[in-house]
């Protein structure tokens, strides 16, 4: 069936290994996310708001779509570094830090996710 939609569309098969790859990469996001979640729980009470915009951000990185392009891969890893971000204010405000920064690293976090799931012309898995 890839062939077919290759040939049709003027795109190059993805090999097994890529698609592997690229489901590995959104798995990965996922499992942060989950720990970011869990981490984030530690605010409900004080941060609501702030703890339902994380879960919210978890949830779109679950849905997106294993892509193996290369511009993909980047904000892949640039949405990797932004939960670290965002992990690091949350413990930051669990510690008695200022939520502001928090919310900022939340919002450029949703950025890239929204980059992230802009559809792409080829290379989707």
């Amino acid at each position: 069936m890839d062939r077919i939609t290759a040939f049709l569309t003027g795109t190059k098969p993805i090999s097994r290994e890529d698609r592997a790859a690229a489901e590995k990469a959104i798995k990965q996001l996922s499992i942060a996310c989950n720990a970011l979640v869990l981490k984030a729980e530690g605010l409900r009470t004080k941060y609501p708001d702030t703890v339902r915009s994380i879960k919210r951000n978890a949830e779109k990185v679950r849905f997106l779509k294993p892509d193996i392009s290369i511009q993909s891969g980047k904000l892949e890893q640039d949405i990797a570094q932004k939960i670290t971000t965002v992990s690091s204010c949350c413990d930051a405000v669990l510690s008695g830090g200022d939520i502001k920064q928090l919310q900022d690293q939340i919002a450029a976090l949703e950025q890239v996710i929204r980059q992230r799931q802009m559809p792409k012309k080829e290379a989707t898995v």
